[in-house]
């Protein structure tokens, strides 16, 4: 919290869990606006429908479609060399899935989680996140989740009890192994 008060009283803006921005940069006047969205690459300006992960491990998204890159560096470099995308799987989200999204999106932007944005499907995660106000990490509000200033050095776990969620929803729509 020291290095954050620092930068804030320096004139960064907090944005999201871990950037400091001047004020006038776009994801600053993109967050005023509402208009803030989070990908796996970070936290960007302009809404992001595709994310093409490149390298062994990497996770790439094309609107609700995941492709999950070869873990093995050797593996992924032998099917680069052989001519073959190094993918080991794709899916489709499944219902759950796209829901906890949509709400991780929300939780990463706003640091809010309201509750329309909580249907029965995430039910569960939003009483687990609500369980945590006793640790200072959120605040319960008439109509909405508010991650407090403790909460946001614990966004990433806040997000991950969502996904978790998310996913135990049901099995995701498709998924095909790629060799």
């Amino acid at each position: 919290m020291r290095a954050a008060h620092t930068l804030t009283d320096a004139g960064y803006v907090w944005v999201g869990a871990d950037l400091f921005v001047l004020d006038d940069d776009p994801l600053v006047r993109a967050a005023s606006r509402g208009e803030l969205r989070h990908s796996r690459v970070g936290l960007t300006a302009r809404p992001v429908d595709h994310v093409l992960g490149f390298g062994a491990g990497q996770v790439s998204e094309v609107l609700d479609t995941i492709a999950f890159g070869d873990p093995s560096r050797a593996a992924w470099q032998q099917r680069v060399c052989d001519g073959d995308w190094p993918l080991v799987s794709a899916r489709r989200r499944g219902a759950g899935e796209r829901l906890a999204r949509r709400a991780v999106d929300h939780l990463q932007t706003r640091l809010e989680l309201p509750l329309k944005q909580a249907p029965v499907a995430l039910e569960a995660s939003y009483a687990r996140l609500v369980a945590l106000e006793p640790l200072g990490w959120i605040a319960i509000e008439a109509d909405r989740l508010r991650v407090t200033p403790r909460g946001r050095l614990h966004l990433e776990q806040l997000c991950e009890i969502v996904e978790r969620d998310g996913l135990s929803r049901g099995p995701a729509e498709r998924h095909a192994p790629l060799h």
